[in-house]
C-alpha cells in the first residue's frame, strides 16, 4: 500500500480504517482536527520516566499499615 502523500491523507485513511467512513464523508475537516487536537495532547503528556512507576502515591487506609 502506498503511503499517503500528506498528514490529511494520512489521518483520513487511518480514521476510515477505523471504521469511521460516515464521519470522514460528512466532517473531514472535523476529523482532521480532532485527530490534530488528540496528537497535540498527546504530545504534551509527560509520562512517568519508569513505565512501572504509579502516577499517584500508593492508597493508604488508617489504621492498617
Amino acid at each position: 500500500m502506498p503511503e499517503p502523500k500528506s498528514s490529511r491523507e494520512a489521518i483520513l485513511a487511518r480514521a476510515r480504517s477505523l471504521g469511521l467512513e460516515k464521519a470522514v464523508t460528512g466532517f473531514p475537516d472535523d476529523v482532521v482536527s480532532a485527530a490534530e487536537a488528540a496528537a497535540k495532547a498527546r504530545n504534551a503528556f509527560e509520562g512517568p520516566d519508569n513505565a512501572s512507576d504509579e502516577p499517584w502515591p500508593p492508597m493508604r487506609v488508617e489504621g492498617f499499615e
